[in-house]
């Protein structure tokens, strides 16, 4: 949270820095980690709802009280605060309510002037001569039971559309926070035990979704985690060749498809179940050069990205994927045939990619409205992804798919219903892992959509350079390429001259066509889109007010970024500044 001085700011921001402090006081509870994980994450989950809320309303652009007072919600929220903090900072409430003691700290001797006023800016190591001892799980459980119900109200203050960015935002938080697997098994129970406890609540609440969706969130990081921990035996060992391939199947079971189709082409196939009725599925090809001397651990990642997007673990709505029912080996070809599940109610036809719809120009064009949308929930997927570890590296959109709504038409796509397929080996977001994939074809095109730093790793000599490894920073380009696409509704070819080089296409997209984004999709997307392609997705606003593009800055263009580089809110602020994108 950003440093403000209390001479400064409103009753409101004050208010919300006490009670966020004493969050932070409690959550270090002697005995708390230790003794009850599950609790602490319950706690950590409740503050980070609690930051993310403040952050929509302007916290760290010094503007709470005054977004709030426009809003007409100023005096309901000074209401709800003042409560939360009379309650958290009552001795005798914390001691026989909710079991926690407040004990002396030998470590720390008697304040000075100066260190009570550094006191409330600093983050974890709030200086104080006392802390709070866990003592009681039942009473600390009526704690947190009574802060979700503060953190309710407070969200119920939010739009529907509000509350769902917000949301994203604080289960971002959470899952960047989180790495180990023990850890995520903690957040899976603090998760679950919050979603059994709205289940008992007399009243039904928005954050009831918000949990489900975190558990299946976090569900899958977990198992990417898992994945990361299996070892590929070397070329030459008497260990098996091939990892578990649980996934793959038996080429007969796939029928009623061209068999020597390219594969560029997704086509709709009969599958047949072992133990149920044939069905209809969709086959996207992964080329296989079975000369590449990483073919074992290719093998492997491709099980991987089957088991991620697998059926059988479900994952929120918002990540806009397929199901994928397994995938199987066209020898003849050198390929896989990924099978995925159609989404319900659309047509049993092949997709429409955004490309397609793109190359139709004024013909395809959906009013501003779905555009916002399409561009919303796209990013949102995106980031979704990067959150849980893993990287897309092939997102253009032509991996942008739509279906065709059944009973509404022979041309009725399903615009609002946009899905991300074309994934590469994805895989954890491990420095210690090379890229393994660059492209699936010779299609220079696809290099508009990557970043000059990858483009230029890849055009010069191996002798003179080395291949960086494809980073989240780099999706997060290809999702600013898609934006723009969207927004000026143009292929990002028809744009590019033979003349440019990968830096001059850059600096000509910052310097024309992501300002002409302004008077076409608003201030807000424009800046969005910006940001991604040169801000690396950070230094964004959420929600309240906006973050105009500097002028004449470039990227460092450094061969590896640390992630952690890419900002302490992380990317999910970019999907609230999207949502506050209207027609």
């Amino acid at each position: 949270m950003a440093e403000v001085s209390l001479a400064v700011i409103g009753l409101a921001a004050q208010l919300f820095i006490s009670v966020v402090q004493t969050y932070r006081f409690i959550s270090d509870a002697q005995g708390l980690v230790k003794d009850a994980p599950e609790l602490y994450w319950k706690l950590r989950l409740e503050e980070i709802r609690l930051l993310a809320w403040g952050r929509y309303w302007g916290l760290d652009q010094g503007k709470f009280d005054d977004f709030l007072q426009n809003a007409g919600l100023l005096d309901d929220v000074c209401g709800i605060l003042t409560r939360m903090k009379e309650i958290l900072q009552s001795t005798e409430s914390m001691s026989k309510k909710y079991g926690i003691q407040r004990v002396e700290d030998p470590g720390v001797g008697q304040m000075t002037v100066v260190e009570e006023e550094e006191a409330p800016k600093k983050r974890h190591k709030l200086v104080s001569k006392f802390k709070w001892a866990f003592t009681d799980k039942t009473k600390f459980q009526t704690m947190i039971t009574d802060l979700q119900d503060f953190n309710n109200g407070l969200h119920s203050l939010l739009r529907l559309g509000e509350y769902r960015a917000v949301g994203l935002v604080a289960q971002s938080e959470s899952l960047r926070i989180t790495e180990s697997i023990a850890t995520l098994s903690h957040l899976q129970k603090a998760c679950i035990e919050a979603i059994d406890s709205q289940a008992t609540a007399t009243t039904i609440t928005r954050s009831s979704s918000y949990y489900r969706d975190l558990l299946l969130a976090t569900s899958s990081k977990q198992l990417l985690a898992a994945q990361s921990m299996d070892v590929v035996a070397p070329t030459g060992t008497s260990l098996p060749s091939r990892p578990d391939e649980s996934l793959l199947k038996e080429s007969s079971l796939v029928k009623d498809y061209t068999k020597n189709s390219p594969s560029s082409l997704r086509l709709l196939a009969s599958y047949s179940h072992p133990e149920n009725p044939p069905t209809q599925v969709l086959i996207e090809w992964k080329d296989i050069d079975k000369t590449n001397p990483h073919l074992r651990l290719i093998s492997k990642r491709v099980n991987d990205l089957a088991e991620l997007l697998d059926e059988r673990y479900p994952k929120p709505a918002d990540f806009r994927v397929l199901d994928c029912l397994g995938y199987f080996e066209d020898e003849n070809n050198s390929r896989f045939g990924f099978l995925f599940s159609l989404p319900p109610q659309a047509q049993p036809i092949p997709p429409s990619s955004l490309h397609d719809l793109l190359a139709r120009g004024a013909k395809t064009l959906p009013h501003l409205g779905e555009r916002f949308e399409i561009a919303r929930m796209i990013a949102t997927s995106i980031i979704r992804l990067l959150d849980c570890g893993w990287v897309h590296a092939a997102l253009r959109s032509e991996n942008v798919v739509f279906f065709q709504n059944s009973g509404k038409g022979p041309q009725s796509l399903a615009l609002s219903s946009p899905f991300i397929l074309g994934f590469t080996y994805s895989r954890p977001q491990d420095p210690n892992e090379s890229t393994l994939e660059y492209s699936q074809s010779n299609d220079t095109t696809h290099d508009l959509y990557r970043h000059p730093d990858v483009q230029r790793s890849h055009l010069t000599k191996p002798s003179q350079t080395r291949h960086i490894r494809f980073q989240q920073r780099h999706d997060l380009f290809s999702l600013g390429i898609v934006l723009l696409e969207i927004g000026l509704w143009e292929q990002i070819e028809t744009l590019w001259k033979p003349k440019y080089t990968p830096d001059k296409f850059f600096d000509k997209l910052l310097s024309v066509y992501v300002p002409a984004l302004g008077h076409r999709m608003g201030e807000v997307y424009r800046d969005v889109v910006w940001e991604l392609l040169a801000g690396n997705g950070t230094g964004g606003q959420l929600g309240r007010g906006k973050k105009d593009p500097p002028c004449g800055d470039d990227e460092k263009g450094d061969d590896e970024v640390d992630e952690s580089e890419l900002g302490e809110r992380g990317w999910a602020d970019l999907i609230a500044r999207l949502e506050a994108c209207r027609a």
